[in-house]
């Protein structure tokens, strides 16, 4: 009685083996991968028979670094204007000397008025009112002569800023149509104190051209006014610091 139990446990555990043995199945591959000390688990599904994929593995790549900048002495700088780059070079000082011929009257004035208040209160030198607005294109010559050689233009607007019109900031580009520096300007972003005859310094914030990148002051000096005729004649010498 025992045997036959025996027999038939043993005959069952024979059955189960074969069917598990001729039944299609999914096995699990568990692989574990070690990279700088951190683990990583992948399970890979196989039909029965097939060899396992191979385990991934991570690999790390050293970042490349970008060259580094060429070096910048002492006196030169790097500048970039959209996708180029320009070498300033050594900085240098130029000094310019010249007259300013403005003219209010006449058939060919050099200062135009284009925007003035509502009130036509008149002040006491007979000057610009308190926000009248003046467009300039002066010429620029060598000297105080008026009929001298025209060296250049100085082109911009001038505003009228106190009230009783001694005060006027210039917004200017002075710009140089012979010479040297013929097709350069300076710009001037300044007050401008009209009756401070004898000495009166200006701004120079900026140019072009040969004077690109300019800082400086001008000084100014007016040689001649007069009030009836509305012509002034004005010395300009200018302080430029730039780069050659």
């Amino acid at each position: 009685m025992a045997t036959s139990s025996l027999a038939s446990a043993a005959s069952s555990f024979m059955l189960s083996a074969n069917t598990i043995n001729n039944t299609t199945t999914r096995t699990s591959f568990i692989a574990f991968n070690k990279t700088n000390s951190k683990f990583k688990r992948l399970v890979v599904r196989a039909e029965e028979g097939e060899a396992p994929p191979p385990v991934a593995t991570t690999e790390t790549k050293e970042a490349v670094k970008p060259p580094p900048p060429p070096p910048i002495g002492p006196k030169r700088a790097l500048v970039s204007q959209g996708h180029a780059s320009y070498s300033l070079g050594k900085e240098k000082v130029t000094h310019l000397h010249f007259f300013y011929q403005e003219n209010l009257s006449g058939d060919h004035p050099t200062a135009v008025l284009v925007a003035k208040p509502n009130n036509t209160t008149i002040n006491a030198f007979n000057l610009a009112s308190f926000g009248e607005v003046y467009v300039l294109d002066t010429p620029l010559t060598e000297t105080q002569d008026p009929n001298s050689k025209v060296v250049g233009q100085l082109q911009g607007l001038s505003v009228s800023v106190v009230r009783d019109g001694t005060i006027l900031v210039f917004m200017v580009d002075l710009g140089f149509t012979s010479g040297e520096f013929n097709g350069s300007s300076v710009s001037v972003l300044s007050r401008n104190p009209i009756l401070e005859t004898n000495y009166r310094e200006l701004a120079v914030v900026g140019g072009r051209g040969k004077f690109r990148m300019a800082r400086g002051f001008a000084e100014l000096h007016t040689t001649y006014m007069n009030a009836t005729s509305s012509v002034v004649i004005v010395e300009y010498n200018v302080t430029v610091f730039h780069y050659e």
